[in-house]
């Protein structure tokens, strides 16, 4: 049997200027003009495979927008694939390095990396995380407040950095010097002449924080 034709007179829910609050519900036999009271998830309709059999009528669109044909777009749903999975993440709202500045007796400076506290959307919590989880650790010991200038880098991390580093490269890398490169604690440096250093903490996964430490 055929089903219903749902004609909806006014298809305008919401106002442009506000978030969405209400939405038509689909069924399986396609669009209601019944209104629900809350926002639409990203949804997206599943594609409709072409035959395999020769000389059998492909499905028209026409007819195939219905529930069962509805799934959930777990990229933005953060709610599964993105909390599973580190490597899923599609953006880090915000976070700041987890640094200690030392002051030492000579007036030089040494600053030492303890890990990165990072803003997990999808709780609205603050997820600390420790050296481990750093790929690569940046400073910028005299910060002009305009460009970040890489003045000392380090390397730490688990899951075997330098063997990564030597396959990606294909060359052999001088151990002493990877040695000296993988370090959670900086070389002295003198005070800035500006006031102010600048930390940037890069993931396995590529994300970026960066803070500035007025001195």
């Amino acid at each position: 049997m055929a089903a219903k034709r749902v004609v909806i007179e006014n298809p305008i829910l919401n106002s442009p200027f506000f978030e969405p609050s209400r939405h038509f519900r689909f069924s399986e036999d396609g669009i209601t003009d019944e209104i629900v009271e809350n926002r639409r998830i990203s949804q997206y309709f599943i594609p409709i495979a072409p035959p395999k059999k020769k000389g059998v009528k492909q499905l028209s669109f026409e007819t195939e927008w219905t529930a069962d044909r509805i799934e959930e777009n777990k990229f933005i749903m953060g709610e599964t694939l993105l909390k599973k999975t580190g490597a899923a993440n599609l953006f880090m709202v915000f976070g700041e390095p987890d640094v200690e500045i030392k002051p030492r007796k000579d007036g030089q400076i040494e600053v030492s990396v303890r890990g990165v506290d990072v803003y997990d959307p999808t709780t609205g919590e603050i997820r600390s995380h420790g050296t481990d989880d750093i790929a690569c650790w940046f400073i910028d010991t005299d910060y002009n407040g305009e460009s970040f200038f890489v003045r000392q880098a380090c390397f730490t991390g688990a899951d075997e950095p330098y063997e990564k580093l030597r396959r990606a490269l294909r060359a052999e890398i001088d151990e002493a010097a990877w040695a000296a490169l993988s370090a959670t604690k900086s070389y002295p440096f003198d005070p800035p002449k500006t006031g102010k250093i600048a930390v940037k903490v890069i993931n396995h996964y590529g994300d970026e924080v960066m803070k500035v430490y007025p001195l």
